[in-house]
């Protein structure tokens, strides 16, 4: 019989419901700028993991109706839920035409993992299903839930954002780039320098009346060792992990710990655009060598669903903030001189 997904979708909604004050189960609220989502998963896992590297949140005693929320189950909650009989071409199916389109039902499968991401926009109910916890890549648990966010943020005109930040008197300058480009350490650098985040990585930015504001998602911070700067004292503090794949040392940056690297949220004053390049001076900016397309690029890349939604939003962010690139060397003093650059225009 073929899969009907409305029907699925609707048993899946019937379903989840049931779990929703299940004695197994957490539930926490994150809040992200605007936003409040619900996240619900088993007590004791090693998801709590994950939902410790969100920026706020708060345990509740019991769900909340009405709101978006995510389910975070592993294989001990399969018999809870509908089997998926849906075969892999139509799973490519659906994923092809929610790239473009707004479709508010998803279907994302993970076969090398085995991993369910499930999405229902339309009903507010979203689905993370994995056979274990530990199956989710490491930089996944430092940075998790992220495409769950990307729609539940296009749906409340934000947009998340692969990038990074250094804000100063609720000013922020927001740093784009794909990976490998210097976000991370540009960052790492403006708080050894005094400045403040909303992320290294990723960003929720809201559009209000046309006025750009940047919002903590995560507490962690992700950088290679490097002899480039010297990290803040304060960063021994803080739990340390290393993301297996790349090397890269993360850290949960805990204010209870003394962090203050961190704040909410910012006024954005200008978007950086960083290009790996060799050393040039940053007296040598181009007031604008690059344009909407490259502000939207990694992080459409990074979450390739509503690509049409996300690249409006970047447009209307590029047309009302300035935006210049920044050449990024390895070198100590391209380094210094982007920091210096940035200092001149948060200050």
């Amino acid at each position: 019989m073929r899969f009907n997904q409305e029907y699925w979708f609707q048993e899946l909604n019937l379903k989840l419901q049931k779990l929703n004050n299940n004695i197994h189960l957490s539930t926490y609220l994150i809040s992200i700028g605007p936003l409040k989502i619900q996240v619900i998963f088993p007590k004791d896992s090693s998801f709590n993991k994950a939902i410790n590297s969100f920026h706020t949140i708060q345990k509740l005693e019991q769900y909340i109706p009405n709101l978006h929320t995510i389910y975070c189950l592993d294989e001990n909650f399969v018999d809870n839920l509908p089997p998926i009989n849906i075969t892999n071409n139509d799973i490519g199916l659906n994923n092809f035409k929610a790239r473009l389109s707004t479709q508010s039902k998803i279907i994302n499968y993970d076969e090398s993992r085995n991993i369910y991401k499930i999405i229902n926009t339309h009903d507010k109910k979203y689905l993370l299903l994995c056979k274990d916890f530990d199956a989710i890549a490491s930089w996944e648990i430092y940075s998790p839930l992220k495409e769950f966010i990307h729609f539940i943020a296009i749906e409340s005109n934000c947009w998340l954002c692969h990038a990074g930040s250094l804000c100063k008197n609720n000013k922020a300058i927001i740093l784009f780039g794909s990976g490998g480009n210097g976000k991370s350490t540009t960052t790492m650098t403006g708080l050894s320098r005094g400045l403040q985040t909303v992320g290294d990585d990723y960003v929720l930015v809201e559009n209000l009346n046309d006025k750009f504001y940047a919002h903590a998602i995560y507490k962690t911070v992700k950088t290679y060792p490097s002899k480039l700067f010297k990290l803040h004292n304060n960063f021994a503090a803080f739990e340390r992990h290393i993301i297996e794949k790349t090397g890269k040392y993360v850290y949960i940056c805990d204010e209870h710990k003394g962090s203050s690297f961190f704040t909410n949220s910012a006024e954005i004053i200008m978007n950086i655009g960083l290009r790996l390049k060799k050393a040039v001076s940053a007296s040598e900016t181009t007031p604008l060598d690059f344009n909407a397309r490259y502000l939207s690029l990694s992080s459409i890349e990074q979450i390739p669903f509503w690509i049409n939604k996300s690249s409006r939003f970047s447009e209307k962010m590029f047309e009302s903030i300035p935006s210049h690139f920044l050449d990024f060397n390895e070198g100590k003093s391209s380094l210094n001189d982007n920091i210096s650059y940035i200092l001149q225009r948060i200050s």
